[in-house]
């Protein structure tokens, strides 16, 4: 179900409700794992694998990373982060058309 291009639509802090600008955000989840996202200016390649509600994420040449998966049907995906002690929400969309 995850496989897909996924557009960022919402990037909330959640103890301040401040958001990030989401609409820069970009997955693209393909066949044998692999990945690509663009992040604002960062693009990153890897590969990824699916564990229970967790999102594992291992960019060429950087730590793998994990999220959890708050919600993910057919057109929505929300993944919960921990990025230096704050919980982020990042919610994204699928593509139209897929």
């Amino acid at each position: 179900m995850i496989l897909g291009d996924w557009y960022g639509s919402s990037w909330i802090i959640d103890e301040s409700q401040r958001e990030y600008d989401a609409s820069r955000v970009h997955f693209r989840f393909m066949e044998e794992n692999q990945y690509t996202a663009q992040l604002g200016n960062r693009e990153e390649t890897g590969t990824y694998k699916l564990v229970d509600r967790m999102l594992y994420t291992h960019a060429e040449g950087q730590s793998e990373m994990a999220v959890r998966l708050l919600y993910l049907d057919e057109n929505l995906l929300k993944m919960g982060m921990n990025r230096g002690g704050q919980m982020e929400t990042l919610t994204l969309e699928r593509e139209r058309g897929e």
